[in-house]
């Protein structure tokens, strides 16, 4: 299962180690940059892992293939392109054990130096 959020202000793709679900996040493009935001929960993203953008706008591109594999781009607001992941067809995805392998859980990589719930976001 794939799980798709948006305006948490950071880019994280993280994988439930229980479940195996992946969640997708991205953006929002003209905002406030999630490590100022919410500069508390910068260890949170680090301590739960996964690839995360969290010094600038960022979005995310999805590309649903014809084998049901999904293609998951995240790319600064420049355009360039700083992760890429390829997910198999759901028949495929592997279940809480192999979540943990680097190939479907992705290393703890973190662009800034932050991470939050949207629900902790300041409001405007």
């Amino acid at each position: 299962m794939i799980v798709l959020s948006g305006d948490y202000h950071l880019a994280w793709h993280i994988v439930d180690r229980e479940t195996g679900i992946h969640e997708l996040i991205a953006g929002p493009l003209d905002a406030w940059v999630f490590e100022d935001m919410l500069p508390q929960h910068v260890q949170d993203v680090a301590k739960h892992g996964g690839f995360a953008i969290i010094d600038g706008p960022n979005y995310g591109v999805l590309e649903i293939k014809q084998d049901g594999s999904v293609v998951a781009r995240y790319h600064d607001d420049k355009g360039k392109q700083k992760y890429r992941t390829v997910l198999t067809d759901p028949a495929e995805v592997p279940g809480p054990e192999a979540a943990k392998q680097p190939s479907a859980a992705p290393e703890p990589t973190v662009t800034g130096s932050s991470s939050a719930s949207a629900s902790t976001a300041p409001r405007r």
